[in-house]
């Protein structure tokens, strides 16, 4: 943890925090409410959210290469699921 001023603090991965008052404001995609990670590094929130990494083992286990070897092991099949069942969608509807 490394004081950046202003009251804010830098942690190891991650960015300088935010408050969670943005929780209601978000719009992605045009879906109102959908919110992106503010404080955590996308694909380290990514990693924790799967259940493949814990935060401990980020900070203390796993270097930065290793967490994205683990992430290209889970994204990678999830991309080629996305894009295999937009294949088969559109072909259906141009049937």
């Amino acid at each position: 943890m490394v004081r950046v001023g202003d009251g804010e603090v830098q942690l190891r991965f991650f960015s300088k925090y935010q408050s969670f008052n943005f929780i209601t404001k978000g719009d992605k995609q045009g879906i109102r409410g959908i919110q992106e990670y503010r404080n955590v590094d996308p694909i380290f929130g990514y990693l924790i959210a799967k259940g493949a990494v814990k935060y401990k083992e980020l900070w203390e286990d796993y270097s930065y290469e290793d967490a994205m070897y683990i992430y290209e092991a889970l994204i990678i099949p999830e991309y080629n699921k996305m894009v295999t069942e937009e294949y088969y969608a559109n072909k259906a509807k141009n049937k």
